[in-house]
């Protein structure tokens, strides 16, 4: 049961596919998972062993990503109310799980907070430090991201019968509520809100945002996990259990074809987004930039670029992105080369240097230019 339930994460083409990725998600998700493994430890062995390294791994989860904040809060929560209304657990276990939760709200709200402060100070922004909640959205604009959310990306974020065993595994807890641990089913219900909670707060983030989904991960394995266990407990019946485990392994075996295929759409048929564009183009000319042997210190205004981390990526240099060469005029040139600017990188062919610049074209090839500004020396 446990190999095929782990083996159930790779039926999730947005788990595949953002593993081996930039984005914190993936090890933020890890983490979290980690601390679960020694959070559910330390309940099942009604020992406080395990909680530090739990917690630590939670936190470590939270400074990556804050959303995975809500699964500390989970355990937080179950923890309180145990200790106000289970006295028949144990009362050093829910103090523990109290101050190592209220820690790990200090140090990731610590965090945040000097996050916050830094950007403001520097006059930066992004739309991953705040909420984008439902409630600021038109209708139609709830109605679109609804729509990706359940035909778009649905079958990216699992092999549509995983759902359905996750529906049944609901199911399972509901009719057995009274054979799972007070405590579990505490966690559950908490992490549900949580997750709830989430997919509110960032709802407007699910409509171009797959990866989002993946907080939902501890909630929908806890469910799973628990379901399981508590057949394993009502059904005595070895061939009963047999056949439940065939029905995972050809749902299991199905889904990583099914994911298979959405990865190969993905990574192989995908057309390149233009948003990358100029960071490839870079990339195609990099013998020939490197050269040019530019400084390493050197600043760069590259255009047209959508994306802050391309180019400049790809030149392993600080620097301006513009989004549009029409931007560039002798004013917006001579300003960025006051702040520092070193080097103008184009990819327009019919892009000539605005009068007014002191400017010197140093490289040209495979539709891109470098202007050297001269007036930043």
């Amino acid at each position: 049961y446990s190999i095929l339930v782990s083996l159930i994460f790779f039926t999730s083409t947005v788990f595949n596919y953002y593993s081996f990725n930039y984005l914190p998600d993936a090890p933020a998700l890890g983490f979290a998972l980690m601390g679960w493994f020694f959070v559910v430890k330390s309940l099942d062995d009604d020992s406080d062993k395990y909680l530090i390294p739990g917690f630590i791994f939670f936190t470590l989860s939270g400074l990556i990503k804050i959303t995975y904040l809500i699964n500390p809060l989970a355990v937080l929560s179950m923890g309180i109310l145990s200790k106000l209304f289970f006295k028949q657990s144990s009362k050093l276990i829910n103090k523990k799980i109290i101050l190592y939760g209220l820690l790990t709200i200090l140090v990731v709200g610590s965090w945040n907070i000097y996050m916050l402060w830094y950007n403001e100070i520097n006059h930066s922004h992004s739309f991953n430090t705040k909420a984008l909640p439902i409630w600021s959205m038109s209708q139609e604009g709830i109605l679109q991201v609804w729509e990706h959310f359940t035909h778009y990306w649905y079958s990216s974020y699992f092999y549509q019968s995983v759902f359905h065993v996750f529906y049944l595994s609901v199911l399972v807890l509901l009719l057995f509520r009274k054979k799972i641990d007070k405590r579990i089913a505490i966690l559950i219900l908490f992490l549900f809100f949580g997750s709830l909670s989430y997919f509110i707060l960032f709802f407007r983030q699910f409509k171009d945002h797959d990866y989002y989904f993946l907080a939902f991960f501890p909630f929908i394995f806890l469910v799973l996990i628990y379901s399981l266990s508590v057949l394993k407990r009502v059904i005595a019946n070895e061939k009963i259990h047999v056949a439940i485990k065939l029905l995972l392994l050809i749902l299991v075996v199905s889904g990583l074809f099914h994911s298979q295929k959405k990865m190969k759409e993905r990574i192989i048929d995908n057309v390149i987004d233009n948003k990358f564009r100029l960071g490839l183009l870079v990339n195609e000319n990099k013998s020939g930039i490197d050269s040019l042997k530019i400084e390493d210190d050197a600043k760069f205004v590259v255009a047209p670029e959508n994306c802050a981390n391309g180019a400049l990526l790809y030149l392993d240099r600080k620097g301006w992105a513009v989004s549009s060469t029409s931007e560039l005029t002798t004013q917006t040139i001579n300003d960025f080369a006051k702040e520092g600017a070193h080097y103008l990188l184009v990819a327009d062919d019919n892009f000539k240097i605005p009068d007014g610049v002191n400017g010197k074209l140093i490289y040209c090839n495979n539709g891109l230019k470098i202007f050297k500004l001269i007036s930043a020396n």
